[in-house]
């Protein structure tokens, strides 16, 4: 009677154990460059932009430039050359048996701001491809 209740228990912890490690997610949280082409007849001081859904960009069109400073995590776009660089976050989620899924915010509200002190704002959908297509805006 002792032996099969040891063995019942044995077989309980493995259970248990291939439980656990079926369901052991692993989380990932990582970022990637979102290329920005401005064309405008404006020459531009600076791109800020924050990553949002689409009805944080509907809100971002309508707020005025210091709520945007306040309501959101504003950040300040690289300039290179000819582009301008927003970092965007992702997350990914990997199960133990399946592929990795992937988690971005789907949009970036964007604040164009001209040298003559004028700005600009969109909402623009961030392209899939995390980075490999770039943002096209134009500015007139």
């Amino acid at each position: 009677m002792k032996s099969l209740l040891w063995a019942g228990m044995v077989i309980l912890v493995m259970a248990g154990m291939m439980l656990l490690l079926l369901t052991d997610v692993r989380r990932g949280v990582g970022w990637f460059d979102q290329p920005i082409i401005v064309d405008s007849d404006k020459p531009i001081q600076r791109v800020v932009y924050f990553e949002c859904n689409e009805d944080d960009g509907r809100w971002w069109l309508t707020a005025s430039r210091s709520d945007q400073e306040k309501g959101a995590d504003v950040r300040e776009a690289k300039r290179t050359t000819d582009q301008f660089i927003a970092r965007v976050k992702f997350t990914t989620r990997t199960p133990p048996i399946g592929s990795t899924t992937f988690y971005q915010r789907t949009h970036l509200g964007l604040r164009l701001e001209f040298v003559d002190e004028t700005w600009a704002t969109f909402a623009i959908t961030i392209p899939p491809g995390r980075g490999q297509t770039a943002i096209k805006i134009v500015a007139r």
